[in-house]
């Protein structure tokens, strides 16, 4: 049943005609603005086709679109409808084999063994906030090996540090050895937290996309100030709507958003380059992968395969729909070789 026949009934909405046709938003909604973008991205469908009044959203005002006449409306509701579109040439320019991520296994140790060298430095970290001014230092405990370099110094100084240390200048080897005893080692002073400490609050807040528990350890809230937590909760994790004003969002918020960014440009991605695909889930990739596409290559059926899903995989209240198998048998994810 084509787009044609179901809209001369006259009785079904445009989102009850995707729903029919298998087209689904993010969410698993049938969508009629989804069904609009693939049927012109994917079959490149002129808009007097695809949209009810033949004119889209993305037309040129003013644009006249010629009303087909009956013999070519007779002809084009005789095309394969949607269910047909495994019949057409697979895509394969469309799918771009990106290298394995193996090849960046040394990079990320590399990042790793510095993100275990910050680990390391804080319980040495002395921190004091004045203000917006943070006071970083570094409490150095036990003895350590400071290499003085005689070419670092003038021959005067380099004869003053050798009689400090109480050895013969012109007999001493090219690196001297001095023990300096414990002591407080300055890091730095102003309005950025130490970089160790920043990178570690950082790195959490993208494996976990919250800071609730560090604030509890780093900042303990006084009593008083306990209903200034929301406040901060706001600037954190606030989404703001609309969408394209993302300079308001809480600082995690942007942090994860930021991070998806960088990996997408990352992985050849043009952010921002149109609308993005949607999401297909886990489950529904393995669902396609396994049972769906070879069940379809077998010569069953969409319903036969609706049934075996449902009654085999499917859980109390969470049943698949025809629309449902028809979507993921029609989605263009071919499972990958390797």
């Amino acid at each position: 049943m084509n787009l044609h026949v179901l809209r001369d009934k006259g009785n079904v909405s445009e989102d009850q005609i995707a729903q029919k046709l298998g087209f689904f938003d993010t969410v698993g909604a049938p969508s009629a603005r989804v069904m609009y973008q693939r049927l012109q991205e994917d079959w490149g469908l002129p808009d007097w086709v695809v949209y009810p009044d033949g004119v889209g959203k993305g037309s040129d005002k003013g644009k006249k679109h010629r009303v087909p006449n009956t013999e070519e409306m007779r002809e084009r509701k005789a095309q394969p409808s949607r269910d047909a579109i495994e019949e057409l040439p697979p895509a394969e320019d469309a799918i771009e084999e990106l290298p394995s991520p193996e090849g960046a296994i040394e990079l990320f140790d590399k990042g790793i063994e510095q993100l275990q060298y910050y680990l390391n430095t804080l319980p040495m970290l002395v921190q004091q906030r004045q203000g917006k001014r943070f006071v970083s230092s570094e409490w150095i405990e036990d003895d350590v090996e400071d290499y003085l370099d005689p070419r670092d110094y003038s021959e005067a100084e380099w004869k003053k540090i050798c009689e400090v240390n109480d050895v013969d200048p012109d007999t001493v080897p090219m690196n001297l050895v001095k023990l300096v005893p414990p002591h407080l080692s300055p890091r730095g002073s102003g309005p950025r937290v130490y970089k160790n400490l920043k990178v570690l609050i950082g790195m959490y807040a993208l494996i976990y996309g919250s800071v609730d528990r560090l604030l509890e350890v780093l900042y303990p809230w006084p009593q008083e100030k306990e209903k200034e937590k929301e406040k901060l909760r706001k600037k954190l994790y606030e989404k703001r709507v609309p969408k394209k004003d993302r300079s308001k969002d809480g600082y995690v918020t942007r942090l994860l958003i930021a991070a998806e960014q960088i990996a997408q440009t990352v992985q050849g991605v043009e952010v921002g380059g149109g609308k993005p695909p949607p999401e297909v889930s886990r489950h529904e990739l393995w669902i396609k992968w396994n049972i769906i596409d070879p069940m379809y290559q077998q010569g069953h059926s969409d319903q036969e395969i609706l049934d075996y899903l449902n009654e085999d995989f499917a859980g109390e209240g969470d049943e698949y729909s025809l629309s449902k198998v028809i979507y993921l048998r029609t989605l263009y994810t071919p499972k990958p070789s390797r």
